[in-house]
């Protein structure tokens, strides 16, 4: 039998990185080929030895590995300081701000092994530094520099060989024996004197000045290899791809956004339903949908906002908007923003009933992501931790007062005119510091590390239990009552507003798998053993003591329980919620003897594609903007008569909201019918409908909207 054939295709750099390293190699490997073509061809320069060629392949792969991690550094979390920093790579945030999300080779580095050790041994932002570092952090300037003069690559990879060279070989000069030899004439002498007799004490004094002349050489030669701070490197991260779609946000798009929340706040459900559409369509760009976030977190007060029922529903079908189009590593910080968003705002379905929004944005798969809870979990660990130590630093602890060492970081603060302190900074500075502590000093900051590393995965526990729990999942119905004192029930509800977004985790698309008994029961296993992974991982990485870990691991179960019996009353009552009522669009004036057969339909009226060269039909102020700019997609009825069927709405552009769209055609001209999906036209609803007829082609969509 012969052999089955295994391929096995290999993930390739992006493009443009590709082709400069290719560039670069073939300037090193074959330099007269740049001036082969020339009619006069420059005198051939001697070509490079063995030792010097490899030293420039070197540089080129140095540099290459410098431009594919440029921007690392921002991307790495501190999660602890003390007695040992521990640090973790954000890798969504990196692949999101450098454009590589779906580059299968920087996926690949990321997730190997060598990465790993990468993070770990040049994460620390206190050590000693090399020439990569050097070369990373003068990246950004350099590549600005080379856009200016392409020449100056050449130059700048001949600087990093000749760093190499002089790395490997620090003394170029040859080894000069320093006894000299006795010449042949002076071995045939015969009569040899006698050797004079030594002072003791000049041998001494010469012995003496020998050693401290090698050790003030051994010690410049240490200060080179010193720890110092890490540069940070270019906080401008460029991307890589050129081929992504460039999303442009005009600032009234923007304004658009604000204006719409401010409407639902200020309870103006009307005003805020003409622009609701319009800022749907803004949240296509992850820019636009981070500024929703931060918009609806300056309307948050006390870590929960209470909001009218039209208000919470509005809150929520933007929050549904926001998270349409992320993945489930969620690289543009989209779902991490909303996280607590969503635990914040809830509404009053009767008394001791609350429901939050976390309920309703359970289907995304982003919640089901555990790649997604660790790296949420570390950046909140890492914003406590600056957290406490600048409180630290603005008290009046001894160790920001020792300068022996050098400048705090806190004086370079003001030398850089009030720059942002990062984490990084601040590891760095009490890394520096550290061995001037006395060590009760160095064991009171690593209790503190453990205590915020403790209280952000209760915090994070609570969430995650709460958004993978489904709402309409049965409580389970325990045979005898449990003792559950030992639970904080107020801290449990307070943290309700940052826990409960993952409801249909394992349910997607249907709930009936949580309709009986033995389900809930499962239900509520298969969460337990979701958190309980994630708690020991986490604690486990960030050195949580076991005493810790135990009471976590024990408060699961119990926390699971509440919260199903909780989502009860709010499954029932939701339930019980009476429809919306939509607005009533008065009937289209009819023909003599036209008569309506059927019930108005509510519909989205869409484009077909084709240019509107006639005037726009309805009533409206025609503005010199609106002349050109076609009123669909419509929101409005459909109505059927015995001789037309007519469309009467409104564009859902609020700059045309003024305007009132007709359509219509005569019955017996309609020649075809079809259900199509919508998703062929680039509409986000489900079900819809092509209409054909002699005089017009009409694409229609059931949408249900609230008005």
């Amino acid at each position: 039998m012969e052999a089955e054939e295994e391929s096995w295709l290999v993930p390739r750099l992006p493009k443009s990185l590709s082709k400069q390293v290719l560039d670069l190699l073939t300037e090193v490997l074959h330099p007269e080929l740049a001036s082969c073509d020339h009619a006069f061809p420059p005198l051939a320069d001697k070509p490079s030895n063995a030792f010097q060629l490899d030293k420039d392949v070197r540089a080129v792969f140095m540099r290459l590995l410098a431009q594919l991690f440029q921007g690392y550094r921002p991307c790495l979390l501190i999660i602890r300081i003390h007695p040992a920093p521990v640090i973790r790579f954000h890798k969504a945030k990196f692949l999101g701000g450098r454009g590589l999300s779906d580059n299968s080779f920087v996926v690949d580095v990321l997730n190997s092994q060598g990465f790993s050790v990468f993070v770990t041994e040049r994460g620390s932002p206190y050590r000693p530094i090399d020439i990569w570092d050097e070369i990373y952090a003068n990246f950004g300037d350099q590549v600005e520099q080379e856009e200016r003069d392409k020449k100056l690559v050449t130059q700048h990879l001949l600087e990093i060989a000749s760093q190499l060279v002089q790395n490997e070989c620090p003394n170029s000069l040859p080894y000069a024996p320093k006894v000299v030899k006795a010449p042949d004439w002076q071995k045939a002498k015969t009569n040899m004197s006698l050797w004079p007799m030594l002072d003791e004490e000049l041998v001494e004094e010469t012995i003496r000045d020998g050693l401290s002349k090698q050790l003030h050489r051994y010690n410049s030669l240490a200060k080179i290899n010193q720890s110092k701070v890490v540069p940070f490197g270019s906080k401008v991260i460029c991307p890589l791809d050129q081929s992504l779609p460039v999303i442009n946000n005009s600032a009234r798009r923007l304004e658009v956004v604000r204006n719409c929340i401010n409407c639902i706040f200020e309870n103006k459900i009307s005003g805020a339903s003409k622009s609701i559409h319009a800022v749907k369509k803004a949240l296509t760009s992850p820019s636009a949908k981070l500024v929703l976030c931060e918009e609806l977190k300056r309307h948050v007060n006390a870590n929960v906002a209470m909001l009218e029922r039209q208000q919470f529903d509005m809150v929520v079908l933007l929050m549904q908007c926001a998270l349409q189009g992320i993945s489930e590593t969620d690289e543009e910080g989209v779902a991490a923003a909303l996280l607590p968003l969503a635990t914040s705002f809830c509404r009053k379905l009767c008394t001791g009933v609350i429901q939050f929004a976390y309920t309703c944005i359970q289907e995304h798969p982003v919640w089901r992501n555990q790649n997604f809870w660790e790296c949420t979990f570390y950046t909140d660990v890492q914003k406590d931790i600056v957290s406490l130590y600048s409180s630290r630093a603005e008290s009046s602890l001894p160790i920001y007062n020792n300068n022996h060492s050098g400048i705090s970081l806190y004086d370079r603060q003001k030398e850089l005119k009030g720059l942002e302190i990062t984490a990084l900074d601040i590891a760095a500075e009490h890394l520096r510091i550290a061995p001037a502590l006395e060590a009760e000093k160095l064991r009171e900051l690593g209790v503190s590390d453990e205590s915020t590393l403790y209280s952000q995965a209760i915090h994070h526990a609570n969430r995650m239990v709460f958004l993978l729990t489904p709402m309409d999942a049965p409580p389970k119905k325990a045979k005898e009552k449990r003792d559950l004192n030992h639970v904080n029930l107020h801290h449990i509800q307070d943290n309700v507003s940052s826990i409960a977004s993952v409801a249909e985790s394992d349910s997607v698309g249907g709930e009936s798998a949580f309709e009986d008994h033995d389900c809930a029961q499962g239900t509520g296993i298969v969460v337990t053993k979701l958190v309980t992974r994630f708690v020991d991982k986490v604690c486990g990485e960030g050195g949580v003591t076991e005493e810790h870990l135990r009471s976590l691991n024990a408060m699961i179960p119990s926390v699971v329980e509440i919260h199903l019996e909780s989502m009860e009353g709010v499954s029932r009552e939701s339930k019980r919620l009476p429809p919306v009522l939509k607005p009533r669009i008065p009937n289209p004036q009819f023909l003599p003897g036209e008569e309506l057969l059927l019930d108005s339909i509510r519909v989205v009226l869409l484009p077909d594609g084709r240019e509107l060269g006639e005037s726009l039909g309805g009533i409206g102020s025609e503005t010199p903007s609106n002349i050109n700019k076609s009123p669909l997609p419509a929101e409005g009825a459909l109505f059927l008569s015995n001789y037309r069927l007519i469309f009467k709405g409104s564009p859902s552009d609020q700059t045309m909201a003024t305007l009132i769209v007709i359509r219509s055609f005569p019955i017996t001209t309609l020649m075809k019918e079809k259900r199509i999906s919508v998703s062929e036209l680039g509409h986000k609803d489900q079900e819809g409908a092509l209409i054909r007829s002699a005089t017009a082609q009409i694409p229609f969509n059931e949408f249900w909207i609230f008005l």
